[in-house]
């Protein structure tokens, strides 16, 4: 389960800044092509497994699924392992799932993180296993930035603390508000009391 965020929040694709990979076959198949929205033009390593692709977004975020571009041939099965964080570091990022079975070129496949919550800005995606060169079509990234998360965080503390002060001016307004009928009570006793002395 996602904490903090909305259905509408995770749904937002996000912007990808770069990528980078282990290896690409040529000029004309660099790691960039994943983000260009031409599906014809791919990343492709020229090589077979282990490679990997690695994508930087725009700001730390939290992810909700990946969609992927299939591009191998021939079809088969695959294993992409997946990890994300907010470091390029590899050996500080976080394993977030894998993506396992029989896949053909041409489709769309899709991650979802099997680990929640998890900030992340950079993605790693590796490929243990292929039938094919590694390579893929596009990528595309889903969630919340989580600068959404820290301003609603921001403007749910600004609402308290103005309820406060609220409650503290409705409280102090209160306790400076003399009562009328203490005020009668004390005109009728000093009546009384200089009635008595005369």
């Amino acid at each position: 389960m996602f904490t903090g965020y909305s259905d509408d929040q995770l749904t937002t694709k996000l912007a990808i800044r770069d990528a980078i990979a282990s290896n690409s076959f040529n000029k004309d198949t660099l790691p960039l092509n994943i983000i260009d929205g031409k599906e014809h033009i791919a990343w492709n390593s020229g090589g077979f497994a282990r490679q990997w692709i690695q994508i930087e977004l725009e700001e730390s975020s939290t992810i909700s699924k990946m969609r992927l571009l299939v591009h191998q041939q021939p079809d088969g099965e695959v294993l992409h392992n997946f990890w994300g964080g907010e470091s390029p570091d590899h050996a500080s990022m976080s394993f977030l799932g894998k993506l396992e079975g029989t896949l053909k070129s041409g489709e769309w496949v899709t991650f979802t993180p099997e680990v929640k919550n998890i900030p992340v800005r950079y993605i790693l995606v590796e490929t243990m296993k292929s039938p094919s060169w590694i390579a893929w079509g596009e990528i595309e990234v889903y969630g919340a930035s989580n600068k959404v998360k820290a301003n609603k965080v921001k403007a749910n503390k600004v609402k308290a603390k103005k309820q406060s002060l609220v409650q503290k001016d409705a409280t102090q307004e209160k306790q400076n508000t003399t009562n009328p009928l203490l005020i009668l009570l004390g005109v009728i006793g000093l009546a009384f009391f200089i009635n008595r002395n005369k």
